[in-house]
């Protein structure tokens, strides 16, 4: 059962370029628990939130992390956008909702 009240934050952000890809992230879930392997890449000028994935042998691939809700992916995707301009400092009235 979900954790009502509960918040995700990001923990830890890694800043460069790696092709398309711009910073690499992890998000805490609820205390304790971190989900790593999220990236911000650039695609269409913006930067995108893009989730963990495993290339198979055969150059297909699946997503290792899948967020269902699109507002809590809009919602993520719009932190790690801020917090990547901001230095590191999301802002604090835009939490999301777990």
């Amino acid at each position: 059962k979900r954790k009502e009240g509960a918040k995700m934050k990001i923990t830890r952000m890694t800043k460069g370029e790696w092709g398309h890809v711009r910073a690499f992230f992890d998000v805490e879930v609820v205390e304790g628990i971190t989900v790593k392997g999220f990236k911000l890449v650039v695609k269409d000028d913006r930067l995108r939130l893009v989730t963990a994935s495993v290339k198979k042998k055969d150059d297909s691939g699946y997503d290792q992390i899948v967020i269902l809700d699109k507002m809590q992916y809009i919602t993520l995707n719009n932190l790690a956008n801020d917090y990547y301009k901001n230095g590191g400092d999301p802002r604090e009235d835009d939490p999301i909702p777990f």
